[in-house]
């Protein structure tokens, strides 16, 4: 099918929230929700009020984050970001997300130019098997853009701190391709040292706690180009997609195939569509939302409320 005639199939439909979206069961995530206009300390009393009727409902931790934090006219510290726990595909972690963020919701908060959704995913997703890593930075370099314009999420366009303060690992990337396709099993740690010399996660992918592709605490990948969102449609789509493009990264590769259409820029959103997603369903919620073939996700981004 065409880009014209999934446009055109596609037109108005909206993106379902699932109660499983088939990944493995072994695949662990998180996400980071940062927020403005609420009070931070509102939003962590209902947080804790929720774990009080909800024993099971543990690990969701509200914080500062500095870059976003404000002091409203009674002293009171608005904005901040929500950090869930080591979360699995199951129904419990979709109805624990769907809460938080409709917590966020009642208590006023929104999603600004500001505001970034992170996903973080286990390392051990990569099966302690670097090729598989490998892959995923070709794979990142070729179809950086495409991931882009689905990172928009709900948004006509991702947030302007993309252009002014977070920098593109797939640049990075391409600089070293020589070396990353060189090196050994070692080549984690060598990228783990190039990324380091830039703090504070300016990067829009964050590698440096990488220290093996094997499951440990804080051994993660952390994708840091999505828009913020309150919709739990828009954040499932969001993991959906990351899970499952890492999960592609394990087939079998034409790699000087890739390096060719590197090379010469060739890329396309249906190519990547059809190499992440088996399921007809994936498919379709990707291409929704990066092609915008409805208005509800063509909005424009807020500005930051005090920019």
């Amino acid at each position: 099918m065409t880009l014209n005639e999934y446009k055109k199939n596609l037109k108005n439909k909206v993106i379902n929230y699932r109660a499983d979206i088939k990944i493995p069961s072994n695949v662990t995530f998180g996400v980071e929700i940062e927020y403005e206009n609420a009070v931070k300390d509102n939003i962590s009393y209902f947080l804790k009020e929720i774990e009080y009727y909800y024993p099971k409902f543990t690990g969701w931790i509200n914080e500062v984050e500095p870059d976003i934090s404000e002091y409203n006219k009674h002293g009171d510290i608005i904005n901040g970001e929500i950090s869930s726990p080591i979360l699995k595909n199951d129904l419990k972690t979709w109805k624990e997300l769907k809460l938080v963020l409709e917590l966020l919701k009642r208590n006023g908060a929104i999603t600004t130019e500001k505001c970034g959704g992170h996903v973080n995913i286990g390392a051990q997703i990569f099966d302690g098997n670097s090729n598989y890593f490998r892959n995923f930075i070709l794979l990142w370099i070729l179809y950086n853009k495409e991931i882009y314009i689905f990172s928009s999420g709900e948004y006509s366009k991702v947030r302007s701190d993309l252009n002014s303060v977070i920098k593109m690992t797939a640049s990075l990337f391409k600089k070293n391709i020589g070396s990353i396709l060189n090196s050994s099993d070692n080549f984690i740690y060598y990228l783990s040292n190039i990324l380091n010399i830039i703090p504070n996660k300016s990067y829009d992918i964050h590698l440096s706690d990488i220290v093996s592709t094997k499951y440990r605490p804080n051994n993660v990948i952390e994708f840091r180009v999505p828009n913020g969102t309150l919709k739990e449609e828009i954040w499932q789509n969001y993991i959906n997609f990351f899970v499952k493009f890492i999960l592609a990264c394990k087939k079998d590769l034409d790699i000087e195939k890739i390096l060719y259409k590197i090379k010469n820029d060739e890329h396309s959103l249906i190519e990547l569509s059809d190499f992440v997603f088996s399921d007809d369903i994936d498919k379709e919620n990707f291409l929704i939302q990066t092609l915008k073939t409805n208005k509800i996700y063509k909005k424009e981004l807020p500005r930051h409320l005090h920019s």
